[in-house]
């Protein structure tokens, strides 16, 4: 449902009372989901896209969708841009204050979560994010 309303595929989804699974696929009895989940890529882009860019195609396409976001922060729910930023060096990051006043209307956080080479060690990058099992 929340990807037909928004537009846009999942790469990870699940509906609260949902049989929780293994990650191999295995049902574990007993234990239904508590909450529902819904993510997807903020945009297919290479690496001349900046963050900022990738991040206002994605708003701008929301901005269309107001209400029903609207309507899942009003029943409790949570909008996020969560981006993981992978980085050998340093680096920084620059949003504007345009997109931010975009977020706040709509109603989406932004966060940020840091990897270092030193937090990569032992841990496999899949599909844009952490793979940890």
């Amino acid at each position: 449902m929340i990807g037909q309303e928004l537009g846009l595929v999942p790469l990870h989804a699940y509906t609260a009372g949902d049989e929780k699974r293994t990650p191999k696929g295995t049902a574990i009895r007993g234990k239904p989901r508590k909450m529902t989940f819904w993510v997807s890529k903020i945009a297919d882009t290479d690496a001349s896209t900046s963050l900022e860019d990738a991040l206002l195609t994605l708003t701008r396409k929301l901005a269309t969708r107001q209400a029903f976001l609207a309507e899942l922060v009003a029943s409790g729910g949570r909008v996020e841009y969560f981006v993981g930023l992978f980085v050998d060096r340093c680096a920084g990051v620059e949003i504007s204050s345009a997109l931010m006043v975009q977020l706040v209307k709509l109603g989406i956080d932004l966060s940020f979560d840091v990897y270092g080479v030193d937090d990569l060690a032992g841990v496999g990058v899949k599909d844009g994010g952490v793979d940890r099992g």
